[in-house]
């Protein structure tokens, strides 16, 4: 028979499914701004871009829980929990910046589909929103089982985005496309990458609440160029 949950155990579960709900939402947010941007659809880069104000709403929220829980002296796994929390939260109000940005991006080349079609977003900017449902289940389950996962996920986004930049710029010396829109292009990449960063961050803090080893994860000082 299982034991019940204390009340501070409850309460952290209660705070880890906020966190998980923040984290789907962010999720959503980024996978319909690349749609949006690969489409060239504005009204859906605009929806992206109005959901921001709900994330910054949740963060402060969870924020609140966090300290009030920090507050009862938690310790062990429940302070781990709570700790990683609030740096989630954080990398997660980061992650829907970056959605804004991609979603305008996309309204600022919505005229420009052969520029857009020289890289293909939707492929590339699945990565990051893959990476951090990965980790944010691993976190609410528990376990570090399952992070190398958003490893090797982040190390194909760094190829891709390279293999990207490299061509964006080789067209670019070539001539032919609209400079302005070429240079957006490289911005819109640039935010994946930076996506990625901030999802294998997310994993390393999850991989030290669950294990108590601070960079366990193979490759996490990437994960610091946007952990902080």
């Amino acid at each position: 028979m299982e034991r019940a949950l204390t009340r501070l155990e409850h309460d952290v579960r209660s705070l880890m499914t906020d966190v998980l709900e923040m984290g789907a939402n962010v999720e959503s947010m980024f996978s319909r701004a690349s749609l949006a941007l690969a489409a060239g659809n504005v009204p859906g880069a605009q929806q992206v871009i109005a959901s921001d104000d709900e994330i910054d709403q949740a963060e402060l929220e969870i924020e609140r829980q966090c300290i009030m829980l920090l507050a009862e002296g938690p310790l062990g796994n429940d302070l781990r929990r709570i700790e990683a929390a609030l740096k989630i939260v954080t990398d997660l109000e980061r992650l829907a910046d970056l959605a804004v940005d991609l979603a305008r991006s996309a309204i600022r080349l919505q005229n420009f589909p052969e520029t857009r079609a020289l890289v293909d977003v939707t492929t590339l900017a699945s990565r990051p929103p893959l990476m951090l449902r990965i980790a944010l289940r691993a976190w609410f389950e528990g376990t570090a089982e399952g992070l190398m996962d958003v490893v090797r996920l982040e190390d194909a986004t760094d190829e891709e985005t390279l293999d990207a930049v490299a061509g964006i710029q080789r067209r670019m010396g070539e001539g032919g496309e609209d400079l302005q829109a070429m240079i957006e292009l490289l911005f819109a990449v640039h935010h994946v990458e930076r996506a990625a960063d901030l999802a294998f961050a997310i994993a390393d803090r999850v991989s030290f609440a669950e294990t108590g080893r601070l960079k366990s994860l193979p490759g996490s000082l990437r994960g610091d160029r946007e952990a902080g």
